[in-house]
C-alpha cells in the first residue's frame, strides 16, 4: 500500500472514533452550557459529527488521489461501502462511549448496593 493509503486509513480511524471519545463539539469547541448540564453530547450530535468526519476524510482521500494522478469517478455503491467501513472503524469508540462507561457505572453502583455489611459486633 502507498503512503497516501496508509495516511487515509489512519486519519479515517481517528476521525471515526473522535465523536464518541471526545466530549467537545467537533473536538474543538466546548459544549453549550445547556448541553453540558444535561450530561454531555446528545446522540444526534454524535451522529452529525460522525457524518461530517466521513465527508472530511472522503475529501482528504479525493485530494490525495488527485495529487497522485487521475481521479476515478465513483457511483453510489462506493459511498455506501465506504460509509459502512467508516462505521466499522467507529465501533471501538462507540463501545467505549455507550457500553463500557455505562457498565462501569452500573457495576460500581450495583456492587455498593449489594455489598455485604460487616456485623456490628465484629463476629460473622
Amino acid at each position: 500500500m502507498s503512503l497516501a493509503t496508509n495516511f487515509t486509513l489512519f486519519i479515517a480511524s481517528i476521525a471515526a472514533n473522535l465523536p464518541f471519545i471526545n466530549g467537545r463539539l467537533f473536538a474543538l469547541f466546548p459544549l453549550p452550557h445547556g448541553l453540558a448540564q444535561q450530561g454531555g453530547k446528545p446522540h444526534y450530535l454524535r451522529v452529525l459529527e460522525w457524518l461530517l468526519a466521513y465527508f472530511l476524510v472522503g475529501s482528504i482521500a479525493r485530494a490525495l488521489e488527485a495529487n497522485a494522478g487521475q481521479v476515478v469517478s465513483q457511483n453510489g455503491e462506493f459511498y455506501v461501502v465506504t460509509a459502512c467501513i467508516f462505521g466499522v472503524l467507529a465501533f471501538p469508540g462507540f463501545i467505549f462511549c455507550y457500553l463500557l462507561k455505562r457498565s462501569k457505572k452500573r457495576h460500581f453502583t450495583h456492587a455498593s448496593k449489594n455489598s455485604p455489611k460487616a456485623p456490628e459486633n465484629g463476629v460473622l
